[in-house]
């Protein structure tokens, strides 16, 4: 085969991989607006009055990401988010069950003087019950991006779309076998981060570059 044969052979192989996804990496491209339907850039610097807005709804946000010995976070401009990756379509845990009466934004103490009262179980009572709407459950991109941050321990750079979780106030009330129950309204370890990121596809992430540190 003389040399102009087999340069033509070597451009048409080319063509034929980049055709099959096989040639040179791709820069991520913006997913198109059908699929997740309308999702909300937020940031930076998240305020807690955006996260109230658009809780429950998918967004997209950049961060830096950290795990450790029980933590999991994404990092928000210096708030801290638990972080949750969607797989298998499972539920995370935090939200009231769906489709049971639920007192949303109680605090403790007010738990503790509706029962001793007997409020609770007054149906004549002026609380603010409601019944709790469903969670529905998410499914995420297991790709390459997605199993890069699912192994990296931290990650200053990253841009993900998910599910912004976060319930008002303190906690919330359900019924339960033995009367009722007093749940924190927080995600993860002990309940201690008021807001979750449910992440079900990650667009960027960059595992190079000096870590964030917790306070």
């Amino acid at each position: 085969m003389g040399l102009r044969h087999f340069t033509e052979a070597v451009r048409l192989a080319v063509i034929a991989l980049c055709a099959l996804g096989l040639g040179a990496r791709s820069v991520p491209a913006d997913p198109p607006d059908d699929v997740y339907g309308d999702v909300v850039t937020l940031g930076p610097c998240v305020s807690m009055e955006d996260i109230e807005a658009h809780a429950g709804r998918l967004v997209r946000v950049e961060g830096a990401v950290l795990s450790g010995f029980e933590a999991s976070l994404f990092l928000e401009c210096g708030s801290e988010w638990w972080l949750r990756l969607a797989s298998g379509g499972q539920l995370g845990s935090g939200y009231p069950p769906a489709g049971v009466p639920a007192i949303l934004g109680a605090s403790f103490d007010e738990f503790s003087e509706w029962a001793r009262s007997g409020s609770l179980a007054d149906p004549q009572a002026d609380l603010p019950w409601e019944i709790a709407e469903a969670v529905p459950p998410l499914e995420g991109v297991e790709d390459r991006r997605w199993r890069r941050l699912r192994r990296a321990e931290c990650a200053p750079s990253v841009e993900v779309i998910g599910r912004l979780d976060h319930l008002p106030g303190p906690g919330f009330i359900t019924p339960s076998d033995r009367g009722f129950v007093w749940q924190s309204s927080g995600f993860g370890h002990m309940d201690l981060y008021p807001v979750q990121m449910t992440v079900v596809e990650v667009l960027k992430v960059r595992r190079f570059g000096r870590c964030p540190t917790l306070e």
